[in-house]
């Protein structure tokens, strides 16, 4: 069965509150419409922690820290034409494995945007001899 919303910080103490008054899971459960296992677990964790606030460092780990993601921008603003492949190769070399689209993520976050060059049509030989000078 897949995970419902989570419970509430208000309800979390108030199950620890009942529990140190002397009422069983069951009861609390009752009480509080959680079930009688999520009522044990907010109970346990108050226990471990004495909080029942979330813990930190839930969540996948950042492959580049912030430090990192501040060098690409400052290496890429100062040579703008700089690939991301050309990136992604150079902290390979450093010990740093990420793909090409988290260099493109970092970029975009630190504001930079890659653009194709303009193209411009070739000069054909009437209109280099209508340029002044050329006659």
């Amino acid at each position: 069965m897949p995970k419902s919303k989570e419970i509430s910080l208000e309800l979390r103490k108030k199950t620890v509150e009942a529990h140190d008054k002397g009422e069983g899971y069951t009861a609390i459960s009752k009480c509080f419409t959680v079930s009688r296992t999520a009522g044990r677990c907010i109970i346990a964790k108050y226990k471990e922690t004495h909080s029942v606030r979330n813990k930190p460092g839930r969540g996948r780990k950042r492959k580049m820290s912030r430090t990192l993601e501040r060098k690409i921008v400052r290496d890429v603003s100062k040579n703008p034409r700089t690939p991301a492949k050309m990136i992604v190769a150079d902290l390979a070399s450093s010990g740093v494995d990420v793909s090409r689209d988290t260099v493109v993520r970092a970029l975009h976050r630190g504001g930079l945007q890659g653009h194709r060059p303009r193209r411009t049509p070739l000069l054909r030989e009437r209109h280099i001899r209508g340029l002044p000078g050329n006659i």
